[in-house]
């Protein structure tokens, strides 16, 4: 009986490995023949540069240290520090800085 049960699962091991050789093998077969080197090249040329916003640093904004008053200030809730508008901190009982 053991015999037997040992000669099973002998078989269902060493055939196991025929269902998986043969997908990758339809697999493959469904894949281009090309090699990667020119799947990549193809992509590069496909893909067009981005253009640059000539008006771009006419419009651009800095907010710089101390610079503007946009009404964020720094909040001590239950002493943790968050930022926030100073209404916004006062209605949840913190205090302003």
């Amino acid at each position: 009986m053991a015999l037997r049960l040992l000669f099973c699962v002998w078989i269902a091991c060493s055939l196991s490995g025929c269902f998986v050789v043969d997908e990758l093998d339809s697999a493959r077969a469904l894949l281009p023949d090309k090699p990667a080197d020119k799947i990549a090249e193809e992509a590069a040329q496909k893909k067009e540069p981005a253009k640059a916003d000539p008006d771009y640093w006419k419009n651009s904004r800095t907010f710089a240290p101390g610079g503007g008053d946009n009404g964020v200030v720094s909040c001590n809730v239950r002493g943790q520090v968050q930022f926030m508008k100073r209404d916004d901190c006062k209605r949840r009982g913190g205090q302003p800085r």
